[in-house]
């Protein structure tokens, strides 16, 4: 009996960060994609990373967020009537081979319908390295007789490309913090909430403000987003603070910016015993 290759596929999402992304040895940036009547199109720079040719598939999915700030693909029909996002965006090439530290830029294009409903529409641009065999490269030979199964993981990321058309508004808000534990280490955990008919997307600073001394950066995460329909999401955000300052005697500021306004759009503070 001549070998039979059973090919187990899995797929990986790997979190985007705010300024790039990565997952393996590829490199997206930037790692969001925001179209509107004023910026109909954007490019995103590929970039290798690695020390081998890889071969990257691209494809548009639909993406929901949990109440953790998870994200997993959206299965579920859209409704009757109901726009979808992916129609709303044009990207070329579709899949890509890139050498060793070598680049490409991808471009991405707005393609609005006439009469498209005040609203914000969002989609997931899936970056998936294939494996040789399944880009078309010589597979290795099979030297093991009779039938053998190996599990092929396709290593990849996602980044959103959002869609926005009309009268778009989004307040961001921060629910009641308490301090708590992550893998025994201080963190501050919270709700960060959303009001009005998009996304709300930014960046998180937490700085302890002792009652004698200078007030010192402890904590911060870059490019969290809440998307609708989620009301609110939780957070648990990692504190590390200086050595000898412990967190007491004092209290924790929590500051919400979007990028590029220096005004923080919504705040919180913890006074600490």
């Amino acid at each position: 009996m001549k070998p039979l290759a059973l090919l187990l596929l899995a797929a990986l999402v790997a979190p985007s960060l705010r300024a790039q992304a990565a997952a393996g040895d590829l490199l997206v940036s930037p790692a969001r994609v925001t179209l509107d009547d004023r910026e109909r199109t954007a490019e995103l720079i590929l970039s290798n990373r690695g020390t081998a040719a890889d071969t990257y598939r691209i494809r548009l999915i639909r993406m929901v967020m949990d109440a953790e700030g998870g994200l997993k693909a959206d299965e579920a029909p859209l409704p009757p009537g109901a726009v979808d996002p992916a129609q709303l965006v044009r990207f070329a090439p579709h899949q890509i081979t890139l050498e060793p530290g070598q680049t490409q830029v991808l471009r991405v294009m707005l393609r609005k319908p006439a009469a498209l409903p005040d609203g914000e529409y969002r989609v997931h641009m899936l970056f998936q390295a294939l494996p040789q065999e399944l880009s078309g490269a010589p597979p290795a030979r099979e030297k093991a007789k009779g039938v053998s199964i190996r599990l092929i993981p396709i290593m990849g990321l996602a980044i959103p490309v959002v869609v926005r058309q009309g009268e778009i508004q989004a307040q961001p808000g921060i629910g009641a913090l308490k301090l708590a534990q992550a893998q025994g280490h201080p963190a501050l955990d919270f709700q960060l909430t959303r009001a009005g008919n998009a996304s709300v997307y930014g960046d998180l600073e937490v700085v302890f403000q002792p009652k004698t001394g200078k007030p010192v950066t402890v904590g911060a995460l870059n490019g969290i987003a809440v998307y609708p329909p989620l009301p609110s999401r939780h957070v648990l955000l990692p504190l590390e603070a200086p050595k000898g300052l412990p967190l007491k005697d004092g209290a924790l500021l929590l500051t919400f910016r979007v990028p590029g306004d220096p005004v923080p759009a919504a705040e919180a503070r913890l006074e600490l015993p």
